[in-house]
Parts: C-alpha cells; sequence; structure tokens
C-alpha cells in the first residue's frame, strides 16, 4: 500500500544545502582558518580555540536545526528516533563474545575454580 503524504507526515528526511552549510559552517571556518594561518605561522594558541569554536557550533547547531525543523514543519523524527537498548540481556553477543551469556559463563568457572573442581 502507498503512503500519501499530508501536510503533516514528516516522511522528509531530505536536507537542504543550506541546513548542511548552517550546521557545518563553523568546521568550514575551522580548516580555511588552519588553511591559512598554519603556514602563517598561527600556533596552538590560536587555532585549538578556533576548532573547539566549531566544534562547540556544531553541536549546539544541531540541537538547533533539529528543533527548527520541528517547528517550522512538524518533523520531530531527531528526537524519536533515539536509541532503544535491546529488549533481551539474556542473549550473547556472537561478535564480540560479551553480554550477560559470558559472564554468566566466566562467573561459572570461576566458581568452580574457586570451590576446587577443576572441570
Amino acid at each position: 500500500m502507498h503512503k500519501v503524504p499530508t501536510k503533516k507526515d514528516s516522511s522528509r528526511k531530505r536536507l537542504t544545502w543550506g541546513e548542511r552549510a548552517f550546521v557545518f559552517g563553523g568546521i568550514a571556518a575551522a580548516g580555511a582558518t588552519s588553511a591559512i594561518g598554519a603556514p602563517l605561522g598561527a600556533g596552538v594558541d590560536l587555532l585549538a580555540p578556533v576548532w573547539l569554536g566549531a566544534l562547540g557550533w556544531t553541536v549546539v547547531a544541531t540541537i538547533a536545526h533539529a528543533f527548527w525543523r520541528g517547528f517550522s514543519r512538524g518533523d520531530w523524527s531527531a528526537f524519536r528516533e533515539a536509541y532503544e537498548p535491546p529488549h533481551h540481556r539474556d542473549t550473547l553477543d556472537l561478535a564480540t563474545g560479551t553480554g550477560v551469556g559470558a559472564y554468566r559463563r566466566i562467573a561459572e568457572q570461576n566458581e568452580l575454580l574457586m570451590r576446587g573442581d577443576t572441570y
């Protein structure tokens, strides 16, 4: 079945170049400052605060952009699509060998070793 777009439909995920420039403009400015300032002898005293400011700008601009899209377009997907931890904690993560299953296996081995049993 096809989804019919309505006025409140927030399925439009495409970002414009202006929105991207707003968020990443600080990093572009810091890169330009580094490209110009480093050959001219600008050291860490100047470039470190510029890069920290650019990273701070990116964080603040990302949050402001998410609120702007929410209020102007009704697109609150930036806040709705949060990470949810898995519901089944008893499963063993086979890729890393971690999780509750691995913890229980190691705890059982330690218990047997403490009691003097050698498998």
